[in-house]
């Protein structure tokens, strides 16, 4: 008589994603700024974003039958981050008195974290556990209909160079434009690009 099999199966998914298009700046444009102290122009931007996930699966048998237990898990996490920080005067005249200068600051100090854990396993019968993750951080490419692109595409175009064409550069930048400067202090243009990157995934399968 030939056996029978009682065939189970469980599938887990995680996911989370943020995305993100912040500009930042403090512009001095067409002004005149006359001041006996120090003039100080400055534009930051400090995010943090967390896109963490988790997916636990579980599968026990307790069964009399001979049974075959197939159980997985996936996680997916994201961060997209776009924009630019800008310290500008532009098409302005500054004049200082005494000990004052100019000072112009423009920094990008954000924190991003990818955090991924999946865990997959079966007890009892016979079977297979399967788990994968994926974390990404995408810094400086278009963020319009990320979300779709990302969740349509396969495993092999999101860590290929097809799928990223829409570079979209993070300008951190403390400039003057076509402006007259006249300061008896310091003057002083200082842009910092500081950004914290964090990926983590953790991945357990334990077979029956």
């Amino acid at each position: 008589t030939p056996a029978v099999i009682f065939t189970e199966l469980v599938l887990q998914k995680g996911y989370a994603a943020n995305v993100v298009n912040k500009a930042v700046s403090a512009t001095a444009d067409h002004a005149d700024l006359d001041a006996t102290g120090e003039i100080v122009i400055s534009a930051e931007r400090s995010l943090q974003l967390a896109a963490i996930a988790e997916a636990m699966s579980l599968l026990t048998s307790n069964s009399f039958f001979d049974t075959f237990l197939v159980t997985a898990a996936g996680t997916l996490v994201f961060n997209g981050l776009e924009g630019s920080v800008l310290a500008v005067v532009s098409d302005s005249t500054v004049d200082t008195a005494a000990a004052g200068g100019l000072s112009l600051t423009a920094g990008e100090n954000s924190l991003i974290d990818a955090t991924t854990e999946t865990q997959a396993q079966v007890a009892g019968g016979n079977g297979g556990a399967l788990s994968g993750s994926v974390a990404m951080n995408a810094i400086g490419w278009t963020t319009s209909g990320f979300l779709t692109r990302v969740a349509g595409a396969a495993l092999d175009q999101l860590i290929g160079t097809s799928f990223w064409t829409g570079e979209s550069k993070i300008a951190v930048e403390a400039k003057i434009v076509s402006s007259d400067i006249d300061v008896v202090g310091a003057l002083s243009l200082v842009a910092a690009s500081a950004t914290q990157v964090k990926l983590s995934t953790d991945d357990l399968e334990d077979p029956a």
